[in-house]
C-alpha cells in the first residue's frame, strides 16, 4: 500500500477537486504503474512459485464452502435468462485469477445440485461464460500473466485499471453483429467498474442491503462527485 499512498498524496487534482468524469478516469488510469510495481514485487517474492491449477481449484472450493466467497442470490437464473435468449455472459475482473473465478462458479453449481435435489443442477455449461481476468501462471518462477502484452492500447500489463476493463468490454461487445439489437448490460460494484458502467447501454451498480462495502461506498461517492445520476432499479425490474 506504500506506493499507492505515496501516489495518492502526490496526485493532482485530489479526489475532492475532481468534478468531471474525465478527471476521475485519468486518476484511475494513473494507478496502472502502481499496479505494475505491485505485481512485479509479488513475482519477485515468489508468492505464487509452485502454484498449480489444482491448488487454485482447491482454494476456490474452500472459500465457497466456508462462505468466504458467496454467490449473489439469483445469479444462476440471470445467466440462464441471458443464454436462453442467445445472449453472451462475461466476467471482467482486475482480480486473480480466471481459473479461481471459474472454479468458484463450478463449486457453487455443485453445491446447488447437491442441495437442491433432482433437476437442480444449472442446465447450462459454466464454460460458456467468458472470464477475462489476470491469471496465476505459477511454475518454478511464480509468474503472473500479462493480458495486454500484445495490445498497444493498454501497454504491457494485466487487467489492472478501469480503462483496462473498458478495453476488454469493448472487445467483447464488438463481436456483436453489425445492426444487432443486443443490449450491453454491465453490473459492477467498485471504482474499477466506472468506465464499463458508463460505457454500457445499461450500467447497474450493486449495493449490499444494510451497509455497503468500502468499494461500493467509494463508487457511490465517485458517481455523485462527478455528477452521474443513479436511480433505484426496482421500478424497472419487471420490465
Amino acid at each position: 500500500m506504500d506506493d499507492y499512498n505515496v501516489h495518492l498524496s502526490r496526485y493532482t487534482p485530489a479526489s475532492f477537486r475532481r468534478k468531471t468524469l474525465g478527471e476521475e478516469l485519468a486518476w484511475l488510469q494513473s494507478l496502472r504503474e502502481v499496479e505494475r510495481k505491485s505485481t512485479e514485487r509479488v513475482e519477485a517474492a515468489g508468492v505464487f512459485r509452485g502454484v498449480t491449477k489444482t491448488h487454485v481449484d482447491n482454494a476456490a472450493r474452500k472459500v465457497i464452502k466456508e462462505r468466504d466467497v458467496a454467490m449473489r442470490w439469483g445469479w444462476e437464473s440471470l445467466v440462464e435468462s441471458v443464454l436462453t435468449w442467445n445472449g453472451k455472459v462475461a466476467v471482467v475482473s482486475v482480480g486473480w485469477s480466471e481459473e479461481f473465478i471459474r472454479a468458484c462458479l463450478r463449486t457453487a453449481n455443485d453445491q446447488r445440485n447437491h442441495g437442491g435435489g433432482e433437476g437442480a443442477r444449472i442446465p447450462w455449461n459454466i464454460d460458456n461464460i467468458d472470464i477475462c481476468a489476470n491469471e496465476v501462471l505459477g511454475g518454478p518462477q511464480g509468474k503472473m500473466n500479462r493480458h495486454f502484452q500484445d495490445c498497444s492500447t493498454a501497454g504491457d500489463g494485466g487487467i489492472w485499471t478501469a480503462q483496462d476493463k473498458r478495453i476488454v468490454m469493448a472487445k467483447i461487445t464488438n463481436e456483436r453483429a453489425i445492426g444487432s439489437e443486443a443490449v450491453v448490460v454491465y453490473v459492477g460494484d467498485s471504482p474499477t467498474d466506472l468506465a464499463c458502467l458508463l460505457g454500457a447501454d445499461v450500467g447497474i451498480c450493486i449495493r449490499n442491503e444494510g451497509s455497503m462495502t468500502p468499494e461500493q461506498k467509494q463508487l457511490d461517492t465517485t458517481l455523485d462527485r462527478v455528477g452521474v445520476n443513479t436511480e433505484w432499479i426496482g421500478p424497472h425490474a419487471s420490465r
